[in-house]
């Protein structure tokens, strides 16, 4: 849903993407930011997968994240 805010947990990141961890699933293909204090980026669902912690959604980004100093 547009504009919607989802509290998630990141659990591992690379320079071309990262994987949370989400307390819903997320649609794959579906565009998204996310932002923390210190960084904020842009990117693409690529997978959406049940686990005992939620579920874990790898993130593909679409452009070099903002870090904030």
């Amino acid at each position: 849903i547009q504009g919607e805010e989802i509290a998630v947990k990141a659990s591992d990141y690379s320079s071309g993407g990262l994987q949370v961890v989400s307390p819903r699933p997320l649609a794959k293909e579906l565009l998204v930011g996310v932002a923390t204090d210190d960084i904020e980026c842009h990117g693409v669902i690529r997978y959406c997968n049940r686990s005992a912690a939620g579920f874990l959604v790898g993130i593909e980004l679409v452009e070099p994240p903002v870090i904030f100093d």
